[in-house]
C-alpha cells in the first residue's frame, strides 16, 4: 500500500478528478472509508481505522455504520490478500489529493459499481484486474456483502456530505 498526494502536496501522484467519475454519495463514502483502511496499512501509527469506524457510524448510523465499515475492510483485506504489487491510493485527509482517484482506486470502485448493478461478469473481470489475475472468489463475495449492506442503509444516508465531521469530509 502506498499513499500518494497531488503534485502541490508533499508526495505527488496522478489521478482522475473525482468529479469526473460521477460517484454517488455511498460510493464516495466507500472510497473514503477504503482510503482510511489503506492508510492504516501504509502508515500503521496513523490508526486511521478508528476514523473509518467513526465516519461510517456518522454516515450510516450506529447499527449499519460498523457493519459497513467492516464490509469495506473485508473488501480491502481480501483484495490485499490476492494482489502481489503495491496498491496506490490517495491520502483520505488531504484537501487536494482526496479529490482525485488513482487508477488502482478506480478499479476498486469499478468492482463496487458492477456489483451494485448486479453485473457479476463485470464485477469478476474488474476484480481480476485489481487482483492481478489472482483468485477473486473472496473479493467478489466481499463486494457482494458490502453492496447488500449499503442497500439496507440507504434510508440512513444523510442528505448532505457535510454531515461528516469537518476534519474528514467525503469528497464531492
Amino acid at each position: 500500500m502506498t499513499t500518494s498526494q497531488r503534485p502541490n502536496c508533499p508526495d505527488g501522484t496522478p489521478g482522475r478528478p473525482l468529479a469526473e467519475l460521477g460517484y454517488r454519495f455511498e460510493e464516495r463514502a466507500v472510497l473514503t472509508l477504503s482510503r482510511l483502511f489503506f492508510a492504516t496499512f501504509a502508515v500503521p501509527q496513523s490508526q486511521s481505522w478508528m476514523e473509518a469506524l467513526h465516519m461510517a457510524e456518522t454516515l450510516f448510523g450506529p447499527e449499519q455504520g460498523p457493519r459497513i465499515a467492516t464490509a469495506v475492510l473485508n473488501a480491502v483485506q481480501t483484495m490485499r490478500g490476492v494482489r502481489l504489487s503495491v496498491f496506490r491510493f490517495n491520502a483520505p485527509k488531504c484537501a487536494c489529493c482526496s479529490g482525485y482517484v488513482t487508477p488502482q482506486e478506480e478499479g476498486f470502485m469499478r468492482v463496487l459499481r458492477a456489483t451494485s448493478r448486479g453485473d457479476a461478469d463485470a464485477a469478476r473481470a474488474h476484480a481480476m484486474l485489481i487482483c492481478e489475475l489472482g483468485d477473486v472468489t473472496g473479493v467478489v463475495s466481499a463486494f457482494e456483502t458490502l453492496v447488500a449492506l449499503l442497500a439496507t442503509a440507504t434510508g440512513s444516508v444523510p442528505a448532505s456530505p457535510d454531515a461528516v465531521t469537518p476534519e474528514l469530509q467525503v469528497p464531492r
